[in-house]
């Protein structure tokens, strides 16, 4: 079993090149959970952990972090079994054990709640805790769960941690908070005593976020040892124990939450000390409305009302934030603006024309640019090269393709352009996107986006799930964009991510804006009321 290695003790300066090994603190006495010794993994000749070790107590709520590509998934997957480590051992309560698959990180304790949740919409709560659940057999015959006993435990678990959730109800009826409760319902009914969480409050309000946390320490308290990813450096400061850095695959560093700050937390991750974008914005000139809408509604195929009136006016060199719980229209608002949905109802004006009814391509030569949610689904290919998707919104512009077919050479050039100037990383342009890491994929979206500098930015959610330096690289170019007099749609869940770089903030709830706040000085708790429908 790998020695517990964190400091009570003020930490040493920071050494990119070298891991810090620190003497052990005089909380150390707790018993060992999990204990991943000298683990090693490589992909051919890429090797994604080298010699980490990763010690997690019962009742402890420990941060893993690290920036994009660091490893941290990676050896996530090695716990739950998703993967075997190359070299290195895994304890269990100080066994080793070895875990070849899924089910047996299942059989052992481990439960791991992704990022992207892994639930069937169309199917009820019990049902979907109930997959993959053993089935009783009796000669030829196979017993399924009984739901109605499953949905009874459910109940009295969800009752016992504060998760409670109906069982009953389809999983696509709940919020996006509910649907996690159902994710961690689903690794504590198995019997979790390891459980892991991967950027848990990326989709949730600030008060969705205070109350997970309590539901954390409750688990905690409980002996549950809890693995605690997430790139938000002040929520590892309010809610975990200690704290260890991977960076390039190695461990940086191990910290004492309570003895380290947010600063030497980033140095550790990046390997030098960061500089985040001014949060102090300069004056804004008005010049003019860059996006204008009036009465816009939008209505389903089942007659719901996801849009209801809304209007809404950005000008040049203005950063405007949307703010909402999910599920309350943010995303429809920027699929209208961008023309992936037509307006039931109402009217959009872009740059002065009328552009209700005109293509996403239209809209994108006049000078719009998307940054969309999900760049798996909409914005990448993940099997095609980095210098494809550099150019797959403009494969057809003559820059790039004649008579039909590409010019590969001129794709290669601005593919190769795009990458030094955006420092997507490795920078070689003809391997699949999908092998890049989440952080430079971004980078890649986000150049492509601003490499024609367009008048209107609408970038949802540009920052979800990406570290550090990523998340501070992408801001700064929104801020560039802003300061060149670009107007800029900013859908965001970080509200302190809203707070710090937005001119205004709009609040949206059940498809309409229920208010509105003029910073700089914003406050973040009527803002947090709004996202919970009340006015203020």
């Amino acid at each position: 079993m790998a020695a517990s290695r964190y400091h009570s003790t003020p930490a040493p300066s920071i050494d990119p090149l070298m891991t810090t090994t620190l003497p052990n603190s005089s909380s150390a006495q707790a018993a060992t959970s999990v204990s991943m010794s000298g683990v090693t993994i490589a992909f051919d000749k890429v090797v994604a952990n080298k010699s980490v070790d990763l010690d997690v107590r019962h009742g402890e709520i420990h941060a893993l972090l690290g920036e994009n590509g660091a490893g941290k998934t990676t050896l996530m997957r090695a716990l739950c079994g998703l993967l075997q480590p190359d070299a290195g051992t895994i304890s269990l309560d100080g066994k080793p054990v070895v875990i070849r698959d899924p089910q047996r990180a299942q059989e052992l304790g481990i439960g791991m709640v992704h990022q992207h949740f892994m639930l069937i919409g169309t199917m009820t709560v019990a049902e979907n805790i109930s997959l993959g659940l053993p089935r009783a057999r009796a000669g030829r015959r196979v017993f399924f769960p009984d739901l109605d006993e499953v949905a009874q435990q459910i109940d009295a678990l969800g009752r016992q941690h504060d998760l409670q959730v109906d069982p009953t109800a389809r999983v696509d009826s709940l919020t996006v908070a509910g649907q996690q409760r159902v994710e961690i319902l689903k690794a504590l009914y198995r019997g979790a005593k390891v459980l892991i969480l991967d950027e848990p409050t990326a989709v949730l309000s600030p008060q969705e976020s205070q109350r997970l946390f309590a539901i954390l320490r409750s688990l905690a308290a409980q002996g549950t040892a809890i693995i605690f990813i997430s790139h938000k450096l002040h929520e590892v400061m309010a809610v975990t124990d200690r704290i260890t850095v991977l960076r390039r695959g190695k461990v940086a560093g191990y910290l004492e939450t309570s003895k380290t700050t947010e600063d030497e937390i980033a140095g550790l991750m990046v390997g030098v000390q960061t500089v985040q974008p001014s949060r102090t914005v300069a004056p804004r000139v008005k010049t003019g409305t860059v996006l204008r809408l009036r009465d816009a509604g939008l209505t389903d195929g089942r007659g719901l009302r996801l849009l209801d009136e809304v209007n809404l006016d950005i000008e040049a060199s203005e950063i405007l934030g949307v703010a909402g719980v999910d599920g309350n229209g943010k995303s429809e608002l920027a699929e209208v603006v961008v023309g992936l949905r037509r307006l039931s109802d109402g009217r959009i004006e872009f740059d002065g024309e009328d552009v209700t009814t005109a293509s996403t391509a239209t809209r994108i030569n006049r000078g719009l640019a998307h940054v969309p949610e999900d760049r798996h689904c909409t914005a990448l290919v993940s099997e095609m090269s980095v210098a494809d998707n550099a150019v797959i919104e403009m494969a057809g512009w003559h820059r790039f393709a004649r008579m039909g077919l590409r010019r590969r050479g001129r794709i290669a050039a601005f593919a190769r352009d795009l990458v030094r100037e955006y420092d997507v990383r490795p920078g070689d342009i003809t391997q699949p996107i999908g092998a890049l890491s989440g952080g430079n994929q971004q980078k890649l979206v986000m150049g492509r986006a601003l490499t024609r500098d367009p008048k209107l930015i609408v970038a949802v959610q540009p920052s979800r799930g990406l570290d550090f330096g990523a998340t501070a690289f992408v801001q700064g170019r929104l801020l560039d964009s802003r300061a060149r007099g670009a107007a800029v749609m900013l859908i965001s869940a970080e509200m302190d991510e809203l707070v710090a770089y937005c001119d205004r903030i709009v609040v949206m709830y059940r498809g309409t804006i229920i208010g509105e706040q003029t910073g700089p000085d914003y406050d973040v708790a009527k803002l947090g009321l709004m996202m919970a429908g009340r006015a203020t």
